[in-house]
């Protein structure tokens, strides 16, 4: 709910209060956090409302505000300065911004309009409130005068001055088969910056984070960008003891120029504050999950996977592809995913990008014959497409060079001998729209992985006038695509793959409503890239397959009942060469599956909650998903001390979540080696305040199947 009210712009959501406030010209923030009441004594909290150490909704140079500025403008006049002055706000329902990706549901939205009078700039923040939800979004509009030309050289979508200092900054970086692994860093006074400048959001640094304090006024607040391109996320300390969080774009090669009335907008931003980081991160993955996630994919089953890459990579034939869909659907399995290799002469990674024409030597029966194969058998049917990229030994390089990214005079960068194709031009997208919608209808397909294996470096396009805009306007050609096909195929379930989890994001989870992770498919590293991406994102979002052994990324050996515990959480899968099982690892597939599709809602669209952290160096380690009426839950505890030994006690695991009135039994899974069993009863109450010793429950055994790394157990927990 928002009120205008004397002055004041009270903005409530079920559990915070966000309350700004003019003065002089300029819209402060007084208040974000716990819900309040009304008030007639507001005023005590104007104490610092100064142009100085103020708390600023929007900064600019040339208000006497030594921070990083939410805006940044050359005005025609070739200068940098501004004066910004609050113009009035206006209350309507949801307001959806034009052109970027946005969450859909919104309860209304309040237009914080702003004017310099001198240069006749307009800048509108839009902030929108969801009714059941705490999370707010924000998107910014910066409007060129009638007459003349100015250049935004940045512009946050959204900025906080939190107060206090000593935030604790929790960010999630890495590289490829590192996405998304937990830092956190203290700032006092100074600068830290989250950013990307791949052209995607990243395997680096994604643009989730979160700031926390546990002293002072306690509190944490989580922030996150629907974009999936370069970004940045700034925090900074200042010396009057405030803290400025400003998110959006990335200044990196950026300036958009605007003449005669244009508008630029931005990507929205989400912001929350709650009490702790868990509580922040409960509310972001709920409004992933009914915010962002398309409607039509926010409570459907996510099927089990099965993908032939690690069981085949290029060297599959059209009888080896049947073997293993006749083998998938024996175990149970739901989806036949065929990854790279099928089109062109795409025989290795070198060549065929871009070709998008069936390879007929390798399926001669065609792919509407291989599809109606797989389909006859009862599973579904994918395919892998690489669209954004290009090879130049193809067919499309020579017929169109002028489709790939290049600088004219210039030899190009060439990343895993690939180019990335101009997605900002419209003929680049007309080809891809009608190539994919070919074999969407005439493979008759049910599923596609959009995967995306480089990064963006030679920033050109003959269909762009200022190169300044290219990196943004390549992601609104990206999304004006996906958007297109998502449309008009809706029934169609599309992946998102960037070499794994170099862009999950908001922005595409708008269209596609889950992403393969990471590359890195070790039980015990996906442990790590699980929990930092879970922080932020919801787990239907999440693919997780159980993958070959020894591991074809770190080369550790794992059972196949650990890593089949540790890809529980989210949408399973299997990526192996289901022909080469043996009759053992048969009858435990067999079993994990079963047990997949007797608890996958609870484990697709259950409440999350975690016990301890991988982080943070402890042995036990628990994550457990609840039913929405909380009469059902699957937890699962690992062990995860790499010296453990004889004589150590095993750790304790609490359970979050349950309902504490309600009495519970607990089961532990069976799996085959384990000859420990467990069906005990508990009251929710004990069992989410109290550790339970089921430690024990996991078995000895999977010690020599994990290179001395990982022990796991599911259990079940259902109310009697």
């Amino acid at each position: 709910m928002i009120t205008l009210t004397n002055g004041y712009i009270k903005l409530d959501t079920p559990r915070t209060t966000w309350l700004l406030k003019e003065k002089g010209g300029i819209l402060y923030n007084l208040y974000y956090g716990n819900r309040l009441g009304h008030s007639d004594s507001y005023e005590l909290l104007e104490g610092r409302l100064d142009a100085a150490g103020g708390k600023m909704m929007l900064s600019f140079v040339g208000a006497g505000d030594f921070r990083t500025p939410s805006v940044l403008i050359r005005n025609t006049d070739g200068t940098y300065v501004n004066k910004f002055a609050f113009a009035g706000a206006e209350v309507g329902p949801a307001r959806l911004p034009v052109g970027v990706p946005s969450a859909k549901g919104g309860a209304e939205t309040v237009a914080l309009r702003y004017v310099d009078e001198a240069s006749q700039v307009t800048l509108v923040q839009y902030l929108t409130l969801y009714a059941d939800s705490d999370v707010v979004t924000s998107y910014v509009e910066v409007t060129a005068p009638a007459a003349g030309k100015i250049t935004v050289e940045s512009c946050a979508s959204l900025t906080v001055d939190m107060d206090g200092c000593g935030y604790d900054l929790y960010t999630y970086t890495g590289s490829w088969a590192r996405e998304r692994y937990e830092s956190v860093h203290r700032l006092t006074q100074g600068v830290y910056v989250n950013d990307a400048k791949t052209g995607s959001s990243s395997p680096f640094r994604n643009p989730l984070l979160f700031a926390c304090r546990d002293f002072g006024d306690g509190g944490c607040y989580a922030f996150n960008l629907m974009w999936s391109g370069n970004h940045k996320e700034l925090a900074e300390g200042f010396a009057y003891g405030d803290t400025r969080v400003t998110v959006g774009l990335s200044d990196f090669a950026f300036s958009y120029p605007l003449c005669d009335g244009e508008t630029f907008t931005t990507p929205v931003a989400t912001v929350v504050r709650a009490a702790d980081r868990d509580l922040a991160s409960a509310e972001m993955r709920a409004f992933v999950a009914r915010h962002v996630i398309p409607a039509r994919w926010q409570d459907t089953p996510r099927p089990i996977v099965f993908n032939n890459w690690e069981g085949t990579y290029f060297g599959f034939t059209e009888e080896k592809l049947l073997a293993l869909a006749d083998r998938a659907k024996e175990l149970g399995l739901e989806l036949f995913v065929l990854d790279d290799g099928w089109f062109g002469k795409r025989n290795s990674d070198r060549l065929g990008l871009g070709d998008w024409f069936l390879n007929q030597e390798k399926l001669p029966m065609g792919l509407d014959g291989l599809s109606e194969r797989i389909h006859s058998m009862g599973l579904k049917f994918g395919l892998w497409f690489e669209p954004e990229m290009v090879n130049e030994d193809s067919d499309l390089f020579r017929a169109h060079p002028e489709y790939a990214m290049r600088v004219p005079g210039k030899e190009p960068i060439r990343m895993r001998h690939q180019l990335m194709l101009d997605m900002a031009n419209p003929a680049v997208r007309s080809y891809l729209r009608e190539r994919i919608s070919y074999f969407i209808e005439h493979a008759k397909l049910d599923y596609i992985k959009w995967d995306f294996n480089r990064m963006m470096t030679d920033i050109y396009s003959p269909a762009v006038e200022d190169m300044g805009t290219y990196v943004y306007r390549y992601v609104q050609g990206l999304y004006e695509l996906i958007g297109q096909l998502t449309e008009d195929y809706p029934q169609v379930l599309f992946e998102s793959c960037a070499s794994g989890g170099a862009r999950y994001d908001l922005g595409l989870l708008c269209y596609m409503p889950q992403v393969w992770c990471s590359d890195n498919t070790d039980a015990r590293e996906r442990l790590y890239i699980q929990e930092g991406t879970l922080r932020g994102y919801h787990q239907s979002t999440l693919s997780a397959h159980v993958s070959a052994c020894p591991n074809h990324q770190t080369g550790n050996s794992t059972s196949i009942e650990s890593r089949f515990n540790v890809a529980l959480v989210g949408n399973m899968g299997y990526e192996l060469d289901l022909c080469a099982l043996t009759d053992e690892e048969m009858e435990a597939v067999k079993a994990q599956v079963a047990f997949y599709k007797t608890y996958r809602s609870t484990l697709q669209y259950g409440t999350l909650t975690t016990c301890g952290s991988i982080y943070d160096g402890q042995r036990g380690y628990c994550y457990t998903l609840v039913s929405p009426d909380k009469r059902e839950a699957v937890a699962v505890c690992v062990w995860h001390d790499t010296l453990a030994v004889e004589g150590i006690a095993p750790p304790s695991y609490r359970l979050g979540g349950l309902d504490p009135d309600l009495t519970y039994r607990i089961t532990a899974r069976e799996e085959q080696g384990k000859t420990t069993e467990l069906s005990v009863c508990a009251r929710g109450d004990l069992l989410c305040s109290q550790g339970l010793a089921l430690g024990k429950y996991l078995s000895e055994a999977d010690r020599t199947k994990n290179s001395g790394s990982i022990r796991t157990r599911a259990f079940v927990i259902q109310a009697l």
